[in-house]
């Protein structure tokens, strides 16, 4: 089986159009593509990788293993998806120069701010699934920290949380209080440095440090792909020995 280039080989018209903008901060996102995906074309059909499992093994243990494979495969393609999206609407925040100059490039500016968090949200509820999939794989409920304590890489994900718990501060605090606190400066949007969860508009007002909307996307989005990236580490190397010692060979 030749292996497969990410993205030069993707069919997929996001990964197409995105691939390279994520490939910057998120490189292992491309290593996943090419050692557990893959496509061809045959037949007018593409064709992933998918999987070869041993003859002897069990029915109930090869229907487990295709399945969570399936999952974690879907899974890795939704987070992608979501970041995708985020550049989208960072982008889309960059692209009004005037925030305030009328009512609907406020309302345009507002509405990208809030969905790159609501992308970027998901994007850490994926990488949850992710390891919940790559359990169901093994049998067994593993937690994702003994993963990580047996690579030597509790601090990549201890990371992981800190950054985490930013955005879903930010994202929750978009979801149930629109819009949240914010200042002007010099015809730019400001918003508190960091994002607390449950305090009012009022107590967010009170906060000293503040940072410009594009600014803050820009910085969120790129800890963002940096923490899931070197996440996706594990995972990667994780995956690729229990199939080796399953032997499960991936490839057509």
């Amino acid at each position: 089986m030749s292996t497969k280039a990410f993205p030069r080989d993707s069919k997929d018209s996001i990964e197409k159009l995105y691939g390279e903008d994520i490939l910057r901060h998120f490189p292992r996102y491309g290593e996943f593509w090419s050692r557990f995906i893959g496509v061809k074309v045959r037949n007018g059909q593409l064709l992933p990788y998918g999987l070869r499992i041993p003859r002897q093994m069990s029915n109930v243990d090869r229907a487990r293993i295709r399945k969570a494979y399936d999952e974690i495969c879907m899974t890795h393609y939704s987070m992608f998806c979501h970041l995708a999206g985020a550049h989208f609407q960072a982008q889309n925040l960059r692209d009004i120069s005037s925030p305030n100059s009328s009512k609907a490039n406020r309302f345009r500016h507002w509405e990208a701010f809030e969905s790159v968090y609501l992308h970027l949200g998901i994007c850490f509820n994926e990488f949850s699934h992710l390891w919940k999939a790559f359990s169901s794989m093994q049998g067994l409920a593993v937690p994702k920290e003994d993963a990580f304590r047996a690579a030597g890489k509790l601090a990549t994900l201890t990371n992981l949380e800190k950054v985490r718990s930013g955005i879903t501060n930010r994202r929750n605090n978009i979801t149930h209080y629109a819009r949240g606190a914010n200042r002007m400066f010099a015809g730019k949007f400001y918003v508190p440095e960091l994002a607390r969860p449950n305090v009012t508009w009022y107590e967010e007002l009170e906060t000293k440090h503040w940072w410009e909307t594009r600014k803050r996307v820009a910085l969120d989005l790129e800890n963002t792909e940096n923490v899931i990236d070197a996440c996706d580490e594990v995972l990667i190397n994780n995956l690729a020995t229990f199939l080796s010692n399953k032997g499960i060979r991936v490839g057509w």
